[in-house]
C-alpha cells in the first residue's frame, strides 16, 4: 500500500534553551524539505509544565511544524531524556499508516545536507548510528553486563549470548549493540517507538528507580540502554541499518575526531549534533567550510549568551530524580523486610 508521506520528522520541545534549538532544527529541516504538505514535522511537549512561548508557537506555525502538547510522560517526568520515547511514540501512533519513514531527532541537531539515506531499503526497518564512545551507556562485548543493561535485557527477554559485537563510532571499542538515541529513523508500523515507551513504563513498575543510581553514567544513558533492548527485541540483525558518523556527528567530540583525522569537511555532514557547542563559534576551527554556504546558520549563532542555562536545567531535574531514587530504595527495603517478617510469622504459626 502506498503511504501518504515518504518521510516525517519529530523532535521534543520545552521552555528554555530547547525552544531556540527546536526552532533552529525546524528551520534547517525546512531548508531541505520545504513542502509542508509533503513532509510533516512535529514538535512535541510530552510532560506537564515547561510551556513554550507564544513566539515559539508562532515560529513553528510559520515553518509548518505541528506542535503537540500531551502530558503522557508521568512516571518519568523528572528525566528529560525519557521525553524522547514518549514524544516519538505519540507521533508514531498518529502516522503509523501514513508515512514510510519517521525520523526522531534531538532538538540540539541541525540538518546541513539532504539526508538521502533516510529512504531505507526494503530489507531495513530502522536506521541508527552506534554510540560515540564507550561509557555507562554501553556494555563491552563478552564481558558481564552492567546493572542497567541486565535490567533492560530482562524486560525485553534479550539473551546476550545471541548478540553480536559492534564498534563505538569514535574510540572503536567492541560493545553489545547499542545506538545513539539522538537520531533514529523507523518504519512506524513496526512500533519501535511505542515499544521503547513501553520499556520505560515496565521498568518503572519493576523498581528501576531504586536499582540504578540517578547520578551515575548508567542512569544518564537510560534512554539509550532501553532503546537498545527495544530494537533487539523487535528486529533481526539484518533489519537494522547502521549509518555512518555524518548522520549524527558529535560536535562535543570534534577535537578528538580532528586530532585523529585532521580538519573535517563540513559539507559532508548531514546531521550535526552540537549539544552545547553553539554558545560560541569555537567549533568552526575544526572544519573546512565555505562561509557563504553556511551563513544561514552562522548568522543565527550564538544561540545563547550563557551556556549554563541548559546545564543548570538538567542538574535540577537530576536532583529531583535522586530524591526519587532514595524513595524507591526505602520502598524496596521495606517490601523485602515485610516479606521476611511475614515468612517468619508463618513459620512460627506452623510449629504451634
Amino acid at each position: 500500500m502506498t503511504k501518504k508521506y515518504r518521510i516525517a520528522f519529530v523532535f521534543i520541545v520545552e521552555s528554555g534553551d530547547l525552544e531556540n534549538k527546536a526552532i533552529l532544527l525546524g528551520e534547517s529541516l525546512r531548508k531541505f524539505f520545504p513542502s509542508t504538505t509533503e513532509v510533516p514535522i512535529y514538535a512535541v511537549r510530552p510532560r506537564k509544565g515547561k510551556e513554550i512561548s507564544e513566539n515559539t508557537k508562532s515560529r513553528f506555525k510559520n515553518l509548518g511544524i505541528s506542535y503537540i502538547y500531551d502530558p503522557v510522560n508521568v512516571v518519568w517526568r523528572n528525566l528529560p531524556f525519557a521525553n524522547q520515547a514518549y514524544g516519538s511514540a505519540l507521533v508514531e501512533d498518529k502516522l503509523k499508516d501514513d508515512v514510510e519513514v519517521l525520523a526522531y531527532l534531538d532538538a540540539d541537531i541541525v540538518c546541513l545536507k539532504y539526508p538521502v539515506n533516510l529512504y531505507m531499503s526494503a530489507d531495513k526497518q530502522i536506521l541508527v548510528t552506534p554510540v560515540d564512545v564507550f561509557s555507562g551507556g554501553a556494555a563491552k562485548y563478552g564481558e558481564s553486563l552492567p546493572v542497567n543493561f541486565k535490567f533492560s535485557y530482562e524486560i525485553n527477554n534479550i539473551n546476550a549470548k545471541n548478540l553480536w559485537p559492534i564498534l563505538t563510532k569514535i574510540d572503536r571499542i567492541e560493545i553489545y549493540p547499542c545506538f545513539n538515541s539522538g537520531f533514529i529513523a523507523v518504519r512506524p508500523e513496526i512500533g519501535i517507538f511505542r515499544k521503547w515507551r513501553e520499556t520505560f513504563e515496565i521498568s518503572a513498575r519493576r523498581g528501576y528507580f531504586g536499582i540504578v543510581n540517578p547520578f551515575s553514567q548508567a542512569f544518564f544513558y537510560t534512554d539509550q540502554v532501553f532503546l537498545a533492548s527495544t530494537i533487539l527485541s523487535k528486529l533481526e540483525r539484518n533489519e537494522i541499518g547502521v549509518l555512518d558518523n555524518s548522520y549524527n556527528f558529535p560536535l562535543n567530540l570534534v577535537q578528538k575526531i580532528s586530532n585523529n583525522e585532521g580538519k573535517i569537511d563540513l559539507k559532508e555532514i548531514v546531521f550535526l549534533h552540537y549539544h552545547h557547542s553553539f554558545y560560541d563559534m569555537e567549533w568552526t576551527k575544526f572544519f573546512n567550510f565555505d562561509e557563504a554556504e553556511i551563513s544561514w546558520l552562522t548568522s543565527k549563532l550564538p544561540l545563547f549568551k550563557d551556556r549554563h542555562t541548559a546545564v543548570y536545567r538538567h542538574k535540577a531535574e537530576y536532583i529531583r530524580q535522586y530524591a526519587l531514587y532514595y524513595y524507591w530504595k526505602i520502598k524496596l527495603f521495606l517490601s523485602k523486610f515485610i516479606k521476611i517478617v511475614s515468612s517468619k510469622n508463618q513459620s512460627i504459626d506452623s510449629t504451634k
